[in-house]
C-alpha cells in the first residue's frame, strides 16, 4: 500500500474529517527524507527541517547546490543542521 494511503488512513483513524475539506481546501502528506542518506537533485527547491545547536527545530525553503544547502529567503548558506527535506507538490493544476 502506498505511503500516502497509509498516512491518510491513519489520519482518518485519528479523527481527520475528510468530508470537512471542501473543494478549495488541499491536504498533502509530505514524505520526509533523511538528509544524511539522501539529497535532492541539485538546484531543486525543497522544504527543509533544521535543528540548531540547542536542538530547536524549524523549517525553511532551500536548495542543495551539490555541495551545501542554500536558504531561499536569504540566498546564503544554511548555517544550521539540515536534518530532513521534503518536496511539496502543492495543489493540483486545475485547467
Amino acid at each position: 500500500m502506498p505511503a500516502q494511503t497509509i498516512g491518510m488512513t491513519t489520519l482518518q483513524q485519528r479523527g481527520l474529517n475528510l468530508a470537512a475539506l471542501d473543494g478549495s481546501s488541499t491536504a498533502e502528506l509530505l514524505e520526509w527524507h533523511d538528509a544524511r542518506t539522501r539529497l535532492p537533485d541539485a538546484d531543486m527547491t525543497v522544504l527543509v527541517w533544521t535543528r540548531d545547536e540547542h536542538g530547536a527545530g524549524d523549517w525553511a525553503s532551500a536548495w542543495w547546490d551539490g555541495e551545501q544547502w542554500i536558504d531561499c529567503a536569504s540566498g546564503g548558506v544554511v548555517e544550521i543542521d539540515v536534518t530532513h527535506w521534503a518536496q511539496p507538490e502543492g495543489p493540483a493544476h486545475e485547467g
